[in-house]
């Protein structure tokens, strides 16, 4: 089970969400992970464990609104700025600001988006229901029924694999072309310079 959907449907930014993680990563009935115990036998667990701590109360901070720009620290860093992006619902904020804690690698692998316009936060659709389960579910839910309407073993793996939106006859859309059609959208609604005096000869 996945919390991202939980989070990540409300339509508000709390500094809560930074619990995200714990919750994600820590739920009691998983126990401690394989990979927890190949760091702990090279790094010690001691270590392990403060890179852990370190990682939640960094990504406390991070999940607010009250913080805003924050200069040169944000050329490297991480920071709410940053994070609220990644929250995004917006076209072009989408599949945004992976970073945890260096946003370098955001910006090594193409996937950075400064925060420009105002965020609106939440799923790219409303969800009908407020119930977690359904919340936690849906998408696997949807997933399950997309794969098993698929008319071919392609498309079924296209569904598995492919980017959230993927359908083999574009009938829904990627986060990529749906930032590409927000794009085009913009040029479009931009207003052709006005044209007068002897510039119209």
């Amino acid at each position: 089970m996945t919390i991202d959907p939980t989070v990540y449907a409300i339509p508000a930014f709390i500094v809560l969400m930074g619990l995200e993680g714990v919750l994600a990563a820590r739920r009691p009935y998983r126990g401690y992970e394989a990979r927890d115990t190949r760091a702990s036998l090279t790094m010690g667990i001691g270590n392990v464990l403060t890179a852990i701590a370190f990682n939640t109360l960094y990504q406390f901070w991070v999940h607010t609104e009250l913080v805003g720009r924050i200069g040169p620290f944000e050329r490297v860093f991480n920071t709410a700025s940053h994070h609220r992006v990644h929250h995004g619902a917006n076209p072009e904020y989408l599949d945004r600001n992976h970073a945890g804690i260096l946003i370098t690698w955001d910006k090594l692998f193409g996937t950075f988006e400064p925060e420009r316009a105002p965020v609106r936060y939440g799923l790219t659709y409303n969800l009908d229901s407020f119930a977690p389960l359904h919340i936690a579910f849906h998408e696997w839910a949807a997933l399950w029924r997309d794969v098993r309407r698929a008319p071919t073993w392609r498309a079924r793996l296209g569904h598995i694999f492919g980017p959230p939106g993927w359908s083999p006859d574009g009938s829904t859309l990627t986060a990529a072309q749906l930032r590409a059609r927000a794009a085009r959208r913009s040029v479009d609604q931009t207003p052709a310079p006005a044209v007068c005096g002897a510039q119209a000869i």
